[in-house]
């Protein structure tokens, strides 16, 4: 059966959207660049404004509404002057709508286990990234979830809000 020429016309369309697709999507999952040491001590030495809650998005506006348990290891392993490959490796994709390109916040909905059952406490996390694209701030939108991460509790905690 031969396709007439408008058939013929959406199935090279079609081809051609499928592997564009293909290329743009492949770039998204290319490592990025080398890390510039110098530009790791620069991205460590700047100090941006901490986020004020306003700044932080409304959950109901998360892709990925579920949000995550991640390891506490890898939240302590969080450091200023990290790519993004490096971020996604320890705490995977932004739950909101960023991710791709230069974009220079990523959102997170993480939960914190409160102890051996199943109970937990929901947490904002915020990563922002410098022009280099490196991380030079990373936020909890609440400091009760940065206590709990660092392990400090109790009257410990006061001392810990006053150093931050």
């Amino acid at each position: 059966m031969m396709l007439d020429k408008p058939g013929l016309a959406c199935a090279a369309a079609l081809a051609i959207s499928l592997v564009g697709t293909a290329v743009a999507l492949g770039g998204c999952a290319t490592p990025g660049v080398a890390i510039d040491g110098l530009a790791q001590v620069s991205a460590a030495q700047e100090a941006p404004a901490a986020p004020a809650d306003k700044d932080f998005p409304f959950l109901a506006s998360a892709q990925w509404k579920q949000g995550a348990f991640p390891s506490i290891e890898a939240l302590r392993a969080m450091r200023t002057g990290m790519g993004k490959d490096q971020v996604r490796g320890l705490l995977s994709w932004p739950h909101f709508s960023e991710g791709l390109g230069r974009d220079r916040e990523w959102n997170y909905i993480f939960h914190l286990r409160t102890g051996p059952g199943a109970e937990f406490v929901t947490c904002q996390y915020m990563v922002r990234f410098n022009g280099d694209v490196l991380t030079n701030g990373t936020y909890w939108r609440d400091p009760d979830c940065a206590r709990r991460v660092s392990g400090i509790a109790g009257p410990d905690a006061a001392a810990f809000e006053e150093k931050k």
